[in-house]
């Protein structure tokens, strides 16, 4: 059970790093956006340019999308009901917390073992799109930035 608990942790801590770092790519996100909104004057733009405009807004609103979806993420996995996982608790016990002590109390380390292993399963599922969707916010700032430079030249 121990090595289940390091497992469940470690992912737990993967799942908090791919959070921070999409609240600092949100941040520059907004600077980026900040900044082009500040400097950057649309008037008798040139074709080549209104193309760099739409690719810069194009990335900037996909990769808003991919951070929200990493830091506002969906809380139903449509599994089981689980002991360990908070939003199952508290849908299952929010009015009802006697039961919810019963329940503890009356679980076995077999079953605690087997919430575990799911809660593993589905905890790793849901690192992976953090951590997938991180990646490609990661790339389209890049585009951000390079169509920027484009832009200010």
């Amino acid at each position: 059970m121990e090595q289940l608990k390091f497992i469940h942790n470690t992912i737990i801590h993967w799942i908090d790093k791919t959070d921070s770092k999409a609240n600092i790519i949100l941040a520059l996100k907004l600077f980026i956006l900040g900044y082009f909104l500040k400097e950057f004057h649309i008037q008798d733009v040139e074709k080549f340019k209104q193309f760099i405009l739409f690719i810069f807004f194009f990335s900037s609103a996909l990769s808003f999308f991919f951070v929200l979806k990493i830091v506002y993420p969906k809380l139903s996995t449509g599994e089981a009901s689980s002991l360990l996982y908070f939003k199952h608790i508290s849908d299952k016990y929010k009015f009802n917390k006697k039961q919810g002590a019963a329940d503890y109390k009356n679980l076995t380390p077999d079953k605690l073992e087997l919430d575990t292993i799911n809660q593993i399963i589905s905890l790793s599922i849901v690192a992976t799109e953090k951590y997938r969707d991180l990646q490609k916010s990661i790339i389209l700032l890049f585009v951000e930035v390079i169509s920027l430079t484009i832009l200010f030249l």
